[in-house]
């Protein structure tokens, strides 16, 4: 992706960061309790399967960090920031 282009996207996934040299998106969500970080977890992986865009997912109790990219060169995918915003949705719909 073009530089303005990931700039514009990340305008619409504004609680997401862009990490190493532009090549990951990365979320940092906390959870009232595991089983809840857990349930989010899941839930992610089913849509980022769905997708064809399997991220990382780490749980550390009640925080779940999300990096969705797969770090090569060329950079981030326009699928990329699909993803994300499909995780932004499900947070509103079911933890909003």
């Amino acid at each position: 992706m073009k530089p303005e282009r990931t700039q514009f996207r990340m305008t619409l996934i504004s609680e997401w960061k862009l990490t190493r040299r532009q090549r990951w998106l990365k979320r940092q969500l906390e959870f009232n309790s595991h089983l809840e970080a857990m349930d989010f977890a899941n839930e992610v992986s089913d849509v980022a399967w769905k997708m064809g865009e399997p991220p990382l997912i780490m749980i550390d109790n009640t925080t779940v960090t999300i990096r969705i990219g797969d770090g090569v060169a060329d950079g981030l995918r326009e699928a990329n920031f699909d993803l994300a915003e499909r995780i932004d949705e499900l947070l509103l719909l079911r933890w909003g």
